[in-house]
């Protein structure tokens, strides 16, 4: 999957008025967006997120999750695969 935040982005104001860059907050909502139904199990939280390099504005981020036996890697690259943030979701699986 593969998103972009708009310039226009309200949370993108004060973050930071010189240059903008993406709140690690948005790059971990896209990601918990394109996990939640592709898990058959509830995501329970972030367990790890490492951001190594700045997501700016209008670009575009691509999300990649591969299964773990501690849960669930994502990474985001943008399109020239700069890593941008990589991390661990934690899963529950639901019992019935």
């Amino acid at each position: 999957m593969q998103f972009s935040i708009p310039r226009s982005h309200p949370a993108l104001k004060g973050h930071f008025p010189d240059r903008p860059i993406v709140p690690a907050v948005l790059i971990l909502e896209e990601v918990l967006a394109l996990a939640k139904p592709l898990s058959s199990a509830r995501i329970a939280g972030v367990t790890q997120a490492k951001f190594t390099s700045v997501l700016l504005p209008d670009q575009t981020c691509r999300i990649t999750l591969s299964p773990s036996p501690l849960g669930l890697r994502f990474t985001c690259s943008t399109g020239a695969d700069r890593i941008v943030a990589t991390g661990l979701l934690t899963v529950i699986a639901d019992t019935p």
